[in-house]
């Protein structure tokens, strides 16, 4: 069963559809659209692994850190 879709307008600043396009072309998605829907499911999932308690540490040249995640599940 196909889900139905909602169409949803966004106004984007200049500076954010360059970033916005930039992230396309680095991340290859065929479109504008399918890298908010990534992002959407990328922010989920941060939200509930760190409403978890999961933290999320860089490792860059060998060394790492922790990475204070600035969104909460409880806002």
């Amino acid at each position: 069963m196909a889900e139905s879709k909602v169409r949803i307008q966004l106004d984007f600043s200049g500076k954010a559809v360059a970033e916005l396009d930039d992230l396309k072309q680095k991340v290859e998605a065929p479109s504008r659209a399918e890298v908010i829907r990534n992002s959407l499911r990328w922010l989920r999932w941060c939200v509930e692994e760190t409403a978890q308690g999961g933290k999320f540490i860089i490792e860059k040249d060998g060394k790492s850190k922790e990475v204070v995640f600035p969104y909460s599940a409880s806002r």
